[in-house]
């Protein structure tokens, strides 16, 4: 079966179309490439992987929630969440929002905005916390996918196991 003849008509039966699709999907080059080497358009090419069912769905897997959480905070300030949220202002920048969250009561103790996410930004919103609640020590646990939380700034406020 030669793709010349099949693209000179571009009306391509199920075998013709399948037998492109696996050539394109056999290759080593990318799509593009491939399609423009054998003369088939893109168009055709995701009109025929669509009209033949072969576009998979994404495999995901399901949780559900439960009806409560596992070890639940009994009281205030018993465990604060903090998070690091930026925006963009255009014309003026990039604004970095650092908050403390109580997790029994929801409520933001403190919170700051700044123009960096340096480390010293996260104490001071820590230092505000604190203030605020009247407690003279918080400590918390390291997050490795908190860049900002390696700093030696905070080693004070960090307990590694």
């Amino acid at each position: 079966m030669s793709v010349s003849n099949i693209t000179k008509r571009m009306m391509a039966s199920f075998s013709e179309a399948l037998y492109i699709i696996r050539l394109v999907e056999d290759s080593e080059l990318s799509i593009r490439r491939t399609l423009a080497e054998i003369n088939v358009s893109r168009s055709s090419f995701y009109r025929w992987y669509w009209a033949y069912n072969l576009v998979t769905s994404p495999q995901f897997m399901v949780m559900s929630a439960a009806d409560a959480f596992q070890h639940p905070t009994r009281r205030v300030h018993e465990l604060w969440q903090t998070d690091f949220t930026y925006f963009r202002v255009v014309g003026w920048g990039w604004y970095f929002l650092s908050t403390v969250l109580d997790d029994y009561s929801r409520y933001i103790i403190s919170w700051r905005l700044t123009t960096t996410m340096a480390a010293s930004d996260v104490t001071d919103t820590l230092d505000d916390t604190l203030k605020a609640t009247g407690l003279t020590e918080a400590r918390g646990h390291h997050k490795p996918r908190l860049m900002c939380m390696k700093a030696e700034e905070m080693t004070f406020w960090i307990d590694d196991p």
